[in-house]
């Protein structure tokens, strides 16, 4: 019979990669938790910004603060670029459900990620679904308001969130491009 407490005592290779396991689950934990504060701050400024400048500009109402940059009060049902505006309803359930389905797996990246800056990527880009979805749930549009022009060409309105979700993913593709060198 063997000594007891050998038996107790797990290989040295099975107790690292317990070890380094454990050591991923803090992390990953501590990675999520950053991606729901980034997440909660992008959608309560998002909200905030909307409901002041609604409490003051009119739909379709303007302001002009420089040459280049109005505020403007327009309500988008469809998506990016107004992408199915014109669909007649539907589509507001479509991008609720595609704002939370894609929500929860960033999330769940978020926790499984060695990567603080995917944590957060992860966060604005979910905050500003979120944001987003919540305008849709409530208006059945999405309240865009920051408008930047030259001369007749212009940049199609947006708002917070939708420069959380742009700026979420670019740092993804940063992140997995230097991934890749």
């Amino acid at each position: 019979m063997g000594d007891e407490s050998s038996r107790a005592t797990p290989p040295p290779a099975a107790a690292s990669s317990a070890n380094s396991e454990a050591a991923v689950t803090r992390l990953g934990s501590r990675h999520l938790v950053v991606a729901l504060i980034v997440a909660a701050a992008v959608v309560a400024l998002d909200l905030f910004s909307k409901a002041w400048l609604q409490s003051w500009l009119a739909a379709g109402e303007r302001v002009i603060v420089t040459g280049f940059f109005q505020l403007v009060a327009v309500y988008n049902t469809g998506a990016a670029f107004s992408f199915l505006a014109q669909a007649g309803g539907w589509q507001r359930w479509l991008f609720l459900a595609l704002a939370l389905g894609v929500s929860a797996w960033l999330l769940w990246e978020a926790a499984r990620t060695p990567d603080r800056w995917v944590a957060v990527a992860c966060g604005a880009v979910v905050g500003g679904a979120l944001g987003n979805a919540w305008d849709r749930w409530q208006h059945g549009a999405v309240f865009d308001f920051l408008l930047f022009h030259y001369r007749e060409w212009a940049w199609p309105a947006f708002n917070l969130a939708d420069t959380a979700i742009t700026l979420g993913v670019l740092v993804l593709l940063w992140r997995l491009w230097q991934e890749e060198k």
